[in-house]
């Protein structure tokens, strides 16, 4: 039964990962268009017409093209992709996020598994900051000699671990929850990576290790 609930779950990640791929075509194409932009307007200034590049600049601020521009760029663009979505989440639900790719090399892991990795990392760090006043989420990427080391840090109410130290689901369907640790914890393996989790001032704190 295990086995069968954790397939969904893949499956359910998997159809995320299409999800934000497809985003970040449109990411990609936004792009693309802000350079059509920049540079009709340019002409418009060099033209000195200057009140048609002022109402064409106004016409791009009221369409509010900036709304899912993407702020992470790297040489990964899996992690570009994820970083630029994760942030939109936080934007909309009023959660301070910041996020550093410090590595050179994101290891052995496939985009599948590193997708499925973080959208469970930062699932769990939403949940838990939503009941917080100043919610945050800091995640960082980088190597420790051959490792390539997650870290993600989001803010708490209170102690998680003090009462639940193994991170029981408190959901009321068991059944059909709580496999994200699961899911995390068999990444690791599968990698022969190190999977931990520890609290300090009121910061849940999560590191993976991958070979």
């Amino acid at each position: 039964m295990n086995a069968e609930l954790l397939e969904q779950k893949l499956i359910s990640e998997e159809a995320h990962i299409r999800g934000t791929r497809q985003l970040y075509n449109e990411l990609s194409k936004m792009r693309h268009d802000y350079k059509g932009h920049l540079t009709c307007t340019l002409g418009l200034l060099h033209d000195r017409q200057y009140e048609t590049a002022v109402h064409y600049i106004e016409n791009l601020i009221d369409q509010k093209l900036d709304a899912y521009t993407g702020i992470f760029h790297s040489d990964f663009d899996i992690l570009n992709t994820l970083l630029n979505v994760q942030a939109n989440i936080c934007r909309s639900a009023g959660i301070k996020y910041s996020a550093s790719i410090l590595c050179s090399s994101t290891g052995s892991i496939s985009d599948i598994d590193l997708s499925i990795l973080l959208s469970n990392l930062f699932d769990n760090s939403v949940r838990a900051c939503k009941e917080c006043e100043s919610p945050s989420i800091d995640i960082e990427f980088r190597n420790i000699k051959s490792y390539f080391v997650i870290s993600i840090k989001n803010t708490i109410k209170e102690s998680v671990l003090k009462n639940n130290h193994d991170l029981t689901t408190t959901k009321n369907d068991k059944a059909l929850h709580g496999f994200g640790k699961q899911v995390i914890s068999d990444i690791a393996t599968k990698y022969s990576g190190i999977y931990n989790y520890y609290e300090e001032d009121l910061f849940f704190i999560t590191e993976i290790w991958l070979l």
